[in-house]
């Protein structure tokens, strides 16, 4: 999937309000604009311009079920869990959320993060002044049902080393005059893909679009990624195919909708384990947007939308797979000859 040029028909357009107000009235269409101009919509327009992208025409029909990065992770484990789950949305025994919760509050801090900055004050002293924005942040009630010792204590710590790293970040831009790069194009962007049925919330898009960062609040780092899958045990390399697989969809999907939207694909998807910052790899993992992972992630949308059309949800043969993604949270529905995989244990 690569960038798309097209030749531009209006290219002495130069105006971004001409630009918005040609596209909004139909005068011309959204191809017709290089990625350029798009790149100055949206650094001029914001908002405006993502919900007028989302109402442009879908290479799909309107009520096709649109698929999340979890819905397809969901489908890989066990087709009959994704159909349980995300097609006849049954209610399975209610789990804890607190983690769910505590990410995205941390998401939304981060996202607010560049946008409460004061540049001057952060170039006189960006550590001191990049903690002051994230204690405001973290003083404000994002959610009152998480627990406040969880919030003061995992909180803080993910906003010492973010504040740290970034201000150092900073710091090493500013010297050499390169600061542009530092603040986001976008930040908790909602796209919807115009060519798949995806959907997808980009954490950060840098500026240029040749990478985009996930935020992730895991107390775990993925370490046997950094690893050569030459280095492996043959259970160690199971394992390694298992994570690397969840981490492509996870990219691939957030760079299908950037492209759609931008008409650039991104070189690659920045992992960025808030967490871990302090660790010799900077909580850094860096996965490569390539034409094999587009393809091997459509292909999975389409196997689902196959299921779907011919009705058949199979269940997963791997016992370990059925416990790890709580094919067993459905057991009821799983009844007769055709038993979970758990109940057979």
């Amino acid at each position: 999937m690569k960038s798309v040029q097209t030749d531009l028909r209006f290219e002495h357009v130069e105006d971004p309000h001409t630009m918005f107000k040609l596209i909004k009235t139909g005068q011309v269409k959204y191809s017709d604009f290089t990625a350029a101009q798009i790149y100055d919509l949206k650094k001029r327009y914001g908002f405006l311009f993502d919900k007028e992208f989302n109402t442009f025409p879908k290479a799909f029909e309107e009520d096709t079920k649109i698929i999340s990065q979890s819905q397809i992770q969901s489908f890989m484990k066990c087709p009959r869990y994704w159909y349980f789950k995300s097609k006849l949305k049954l209610k399975a025994e209610k789990k804890d959320e607190t983690w769910l919760k505590f990410g995205r509050v941390i998401h939304l801090i981060l996202s607010e993060f560049y946008t409460n900055i004061d540049i001057d004050m952060a170039k006189q002293d960006p550590v001191s002044h990049f903690i002051y924005v994230l204690k405001l942040l973290s003083t404000k009630h994002w959610d009152y049902s998480l627990d406040e010792k969880l919030l003061e204590v995992d909180a803080n710590q993910i906003f010492t080393g973010f504040s740290h790293a970034f201000g150092e970040r900073f710091m090493e831009l500013n010297e050499t005059n390169q600061l542009d790069v530092f603040f986001p194009m976008s930040v908790e962007e909602d796209i919807r893909s115009t060519t798949q049925p995806l959907r997808s919330i980009v954490d950060r898009i840098n500026p240029g679009l040749k990478t985009f960062v996930d935020y992730k609040t895991n107390k775990t780092f993925p370490d046997l990624l950094l690893r050569s899958p030459g280095s492996l045990t043959p259970e160690e390399l199971n394992s390694y195919n298992y994570a690397i697989q969840n981490y492509v969809i996870q990219a691939v999907i957030n760079a299908i909708c950037i492209h759609d939207k931008y008409k650039v694909m991104p070189e690659a998807c920045i992992f960025v384990f808030v967490r871990h910052f302090n660790t010799p790899h900077k909580g850094f993992l860096k996965i490569p947007i390539t034409q094999s992972y587009v393809t091997q992630v459509t292909g999975i949308v389409n196997k689902i939308y196959k299921a779907m059309t011919d009705g058949i949800y199979e269940k997963t043969k791997d016992p370990d797979s059925c416990i790890q993604y709580g094919g067993c949270e459905f057991s009821f529905a799983c009844d007769g000859l055709d038993m979970c995989l758990v109940d057979m244990i």
